[in-house]
């Protein structure tokens, strides 16, 4: 099911409601391009880990949304003017500590790790990989180290870029490369359906993410309970 499909019958299902109904305001929900967590599919369509728990949550709630893909920097201004009523980042951009309200805990973090098949890598830090072949996905900045990636200085061959985790897996496991690199959530969804012998991993980064709302959206602090609420129903059972 696509994404906005997937918005659509989440935003009609049966589900109990905490004190939001369809006459609530509709919500613009802004997010960077940066997948897998949230970006702009080929179509323009909204896609992404995110976008998905985003949705989940809002069924519960009642709360309507549309989403803005906007880059990160304009991101920040419309959370405090209100263009912007939802962002789903980091705790803080540069003038949020008037004009946005954050959840007190995360709602999800970003855990890069480097796999390897028969042993654990021997990366602790970012630059463990110069010198390095490397799998990457296609599309990914890795919460800014692509420009590390990319500096033949640093002499990182990155030898394929996957579209996919599951192509990222095979090229592993066909001894392309030495490491793959790729975010938890997507290797843990492969693994789920194809358990791959011998693979290791260690993290290489991890970014909590937190729910922020605009001081400029109607009831702020009660958006953000109703918010807080449904993302503990949403994430009990995972």
């Amino acid at each position: 099911m696509g994404l906005i499909a997937g918005l659509a019958s989440a935003q009609l299902a049966c589900a109990p409601v905490l004190a939001g109904d369809a006459a609530s305001p509709t919500l613009t929900v802004c997010y960077p391009d940066f997948p897998p967590f949230s970006y702009a599919d080929p179509e323009g369509r909204p896609a992404g880990h995110l976008m998905t728990l985003f949705a989940e949550m809002t069924a519960i709630t009642g709360d309507r949304f549309r989403p803005a893909c906007v880059p990160a920097r304009r991101l920040a201004r419309w959370m405090l003017t209100g263009a912007c009523t939802v962002a789903m980042v980091v705790r803080s951009l540069p003038g949020w500590r008037t004009g946005v309200l954050t959840s007190p805990t995360p709602i999800d973090r970003m855990v890069l790790r480097v796999y390897a098949i028969g042993h654990p890598p021997a990366v602790a830090r970012a630059t463990d990989l110069f010198g390095r072949r490397v799998i990457a996905r296609l599309g990914f900045s890795y919460a800014g180290l692509r420009p590390l990636l990319s500096d033949a200085a640093n002499g990182v061959e990155v030898v394929h870029e996957a579209r996919t985790a599951v192509q990222g897996l095979r090229l592993l496991e066909a001894g392309r490369a030495e490491l793959l690199l790729d975010y938890e959530n997507n290797i843990d969804a492969v693994l789920a359906r194809r358990p791959v012998a011998g693979l290791r991993s260690v993290v290489l980064k991890t970014v909590p993410i937190y729910l922020n709302i605009s001081r400029q959206a109607p009831d702020p602090a009660g958006l953000m309970r109703r918010l807080v609420a449904a993302h503990r129903r949403v994430t009990a059972h995972r």
